[in-house]
C-alpha cells in the first residue's frame, strides 16, 4: 500500500466480494473489441476529417440553393421562347 492512494486502498479493503470490483468486466467478453489509443486517436481524426467535409458539403449547398435552377441551352437551329402555359391570361393590375 506504499504507492496507492488511499481511497484505493479503501476500496479494495472493503470490497471483497468481485461483484462489486470495478476491475471486474461482466459478461460476455468472447467478441469484445479492445480499443488501442491509436485506434481512439485514428477514429477521433476520421470524426473530424468527416465534419468538416460535411461543412463543406452544407456550405457548398447553400450556396447553390442560392442560385436560380439552369435550363441546358438550346439544340442547334432551336430557340428557347417564353410560352404562356394557362388557358387564360391574368390582367396584372
Amino acid at each position: 500500500a506504499k504507492y496507492r492512494e488511499i481511497s484505493e486502498v479503501d476500496d479494495l479493503t472493503l470490497s471483497n466480494n468481485i461483484m462489486f470490483d470495478r476491475r471486474v468486466v461482466r459478461g460476455n467478453t468472447y467478441a469484445a473489441q479492445v480499443v488501442t489509443q491509436n485506434a481512439t486517436q485514428e477514429m477521433e481524426r476520421l470524426r473530424s476529417e468527416n465534419e468538416r467535409a460535411m461543412k463543406r458539403e452544407l456550405q457548398r449547398r447553400k450556396r447553390e440553393a442560392g442560385k436560380a435552377p439552369r435550363t441546358p441551352p438550346p439544340v442547334d437551329g432551336r430557340v428557347h421562347m417564353d410560352v404562356q402555359t394557362e388557358t387564360f391570361l391574368e390582367e396584372l393590375t
